[in-house]
């Protein structure tokens, strides 16, 4: 396991994780910026697409910070979820126009705990929710495919940044390389999904706008178990279904980058927060 420190920040990063033969992934970096301010952060230069209507990069619209659904008796996760569909617009201030490959996920968050775990999947939906404030996926209608990260596995990480001094929330990257910079198809929508411990209901607040995405919107479920298709369970719901909003669509504060991925003084990030790489088994809870 190799570390170095950050000159600004002191943080260590992590290369990989280990079996008993060796280092067997390494494709996850988390990098958090220093704290941004909702009313003037932007975001990195060079998305390939947006979720949030905006002025330039500007994420301003997306200031509200939405905590975790509450958990179904007996489960280990909640979720959050942004649901986005590449080709769908070309009207936020990116070209969300065509298919890319994905080189990086960045999201505007905060909350979490000592000892915190935080789970990041990416599913492609069969078949694209509706656009109103009553949709679903993982419903038996509109299926989930494999995950898309981890040949399947996806993956966990630490996630406890503190108390963003001097701004209002964390700018955060999740930078892929290798098998997971998979190709996102124009017209196909896909479901970018956070797995909160469900003894820590703050453990992963993701900032959301009112403004309605054409390419998804925001989900929550009680369960991240897959296989639970219940809506008091693992059925995806609008965040309006789970009681976490008003009746209008709502959507979670999300840019995607194209690989290769810009270098980190191009995007004027200071420091590198935290790395791990924890495989997870598919269709289990975090």
């Amino acid at each position: 396991m190799k570390k170095w420190k950050n000159g600004l920040f002191g943080c260590s990063l992590a290369l990989g994780f280990f079996t008993t033969t060796g280092l067997v992934h390494a494709s996850l970096v988390i990098v958090t910026t220093t704290a941004v301010t909702d009313a003037t952060g932007t975001w990195p230069v060079g998305p390939a697409y947006m979720s949030v209507n905006a002025s330039g990069l500007g994420f301003s619209t997306a200031s509200v910070a939405q905590g975790n659904p509450s958990a179904e008796a007996g489960a280990a996760s909640t979720v959050l979820a942004e649901t986005f569909t590449p080709g769908s617009s070309s009207t936020y201030g990116a070209p969300n126009s065509s298919g890319f490959q994905l080189g990086a996920i960045d999201v505007l968050a905060s909350g979490g705990a000592v000892g915190n775990i935080v789970g990041i999947h990416l599913y492609a939906l069969s078949l694209a929710p509706s656009a109103t404030a009553s949709a679903s996926y993982n419903d038996g209608s509109h299926n989930m495919g494999p995950d898309l990260l981890n040949g399947g596995l996806g993956y966990t990480f630490p996630w406890n940044p503190g108390t963003p001094t001097g701004g209002d929330t964390w700018l955060t990257q999740f930078t892929f390389n290798g098998a997971d910079q998979v190709q996102l198809n124009a017209g196909t929508t896909y479901a970018l999904e956070f797995w909160t411990s469900s003894s820590n209901g703050n453990g992963f607040i993701w900032n959301r706008g009112s403004g309605a995405d054409p390419g998804g919107q925001m989900f929550g479920a009680h369960n991240s178990l897959l296989t639970d298709q219940t809506a008091a369970g693992g059925e995806r719901e609008t965040i309006n279904q789970e009681g976490l909003s008003g009746g209008a669509p709502r959507t979670a504060a999300l840019a995607l980058y194209a690989a290769p991925v810009p270098e980190p003084t191009t995007m004027g990030l200071i420091g590198l927060a935290s790395l791990a790489l924890l495989g997870r088994r598919p269709n289990r809870t975090a």
